[in-house]
């Protein structure tokens, strides 16, 4: 019998067609009333003049050549627009900063709903020290949530700190949540480089229901999720992938069906989840090109006690695949969600978009019901498209 997996995609709707329309449209003029609360930004240059502490969203895509100067201490959404990076740190370049990425520092800051894509590349005797697409260096308790990366990052500068997302965590909180990376980092000199962070030096990180599917090319500490995680740190993980191989010794891996392709990650000290730290024993369900990893008393650099791949599929079934689908499925994007699902399948899934449609999966259509005065539009998704 065909296990079904269905993939919510918005944390808030567990089943739409349980919800009273009155929930409905109070959580929608709840979120009405934040977005009208933040300044709207449709032009690079207004991103530049924020002011440090303000609360602002996305209106429109944008390509930013600049980082933000300041330390960002507000809050940014994204509301789903897309940043183009085209970030290019020379040797003789009159910023002499450290930091590189769209934010340089991101101090308490909250970050969601954030499309990221273009390319960051800073050269052999430049400046760039702690580099990331989204913040050079993050400190304070700051939250990141729903970003997506797809940024070509290249970084010659040596003992260099470089991440999909964050280069540098340096102390306070960051939490780290339903994220993903799928842009390759390659930063040979590099002191650590990882997926989505290149190192946390100090404080404590989370991160959850987070995915890595890039190249990570580095040279000391390198891994598939973070670089190099320090003794004085802490990092608890939970439901997060790197779709990697690593240069651990004596190990086999396969990838779970429907993950893609299984990407690289190289450096002195390589970890296929992080090159060099230990994960806190709260961890759970971290996954390795298809293989889940117990974190009780083993090092992070994928040498973890190995579940029983059966088990771990057996788990899978029981719920762990529908959240960590969700979470992948949510950041690929309506057109890439659909697509993935048409290529892979093995899974039910429902996508709710931002223009009020709501769509379903042919396995779906006898459980799937539009309540008396929903606004959304149903409509299923087809298997093949016309050719």
């Amino acid at each position: 019998m065909r296990t079904r997996i269905t993939a919510l995609l918005l944390a808030c709707v567990m089943t739409v067609s349980l919800l009273p329309v009155s929930a409905l449209a109070l959580e929608s003029s709840d979120n009405n009333t934040a977005a009208q609360e933040a300044t709207v930004i449709t032009t690079p240059q207004e991103f530049a003049t924020m002011t440090s502490d303000g609360a602002y969203r996305l209106g429109a895509d944008i390509t930013v050549d600049v980082p933000y100067a300041q330390t960002f201490t507000g809050s940014f959404d994204g509301a789903y627009h897309t940043v183009t990076l085209a970030l290019h740190v020379t040797a003789d370049a009159d910023d002499t900063d450290v930091s590189w990425g769209l934010f340089r520092v991101l101090n308490g800051a909250v970050i969601q709903d954030l499309r990221l894509t273009g390319e960051l590349a800073a050269a052999e005797d430049s400046p760039a020290k702690n580099v990331g697409a989204l913040a050079g260096t993050v400190s304070g308790d700051t939250t990141v949530s729903g970003c997506r990366s797809e940024v070509q990052i290249s970084v010659s500068s040596a003992d260099s700190h470089v991440g999909g997302l964050v280069g540098s965590v340096t102390d306070g909180t960051l939490s780290l949540t339903g994220c993903a990376d799928a842009g390759a980092v390659k930063a040979l000199k590099s002191a650590a480089a990882g997926g989505l962070l290149g190192s946390v030096l100090s404080g404590s990180v989370t991160i959850q229901r987070s995915y890595q599917s890039g190249d990570v090319l580095g040279g000391v500490c390198t891994g598939g999720l973070m670089g190099q995680l320090a003794e004085q740190a802490e990092c608890t993980a939970a439901y997060s992938y790197a779709a990697v191989s690593s240069a651990v010794e004596n190990t086999e891996t396969s990838a779970l069906p429907g993950w893609g392709e299984v990407r690289t990650v190289s450096g002195e000290k390589v970890g296929a989840l992080c090159g060099q730290g230990t994960f806190s024993a709260e961890s759970k369900a971290l996954f390795w090109s298809g293989k889940a990893f117990e974190t009780d008393t083993a090092l992070a650099g994928g040498r973890f006690e190995e579940t029983d791949t059966n088990t771990v599929l057996a788990a899978l079934n029981d719920g762990t695949a529908a959240d960590a689908y969700s979470t992948a499925l949510y950041v690929m994007g309506e057109q890439e969600a659909v697509s993935f699902w048409r290529a892979h399948g093995g899974f039910d899934l429902i996508l709710i978009t931002a223009d009020g449609r709501l769509l379903y999966t042919p396995e779906l259509a006898d459980t799937i019901t539009a309540p008396e005065g929903c606004a959304y539009d149903f409509q299923p998704i087809i298997a093949q498209p016309a050719a």
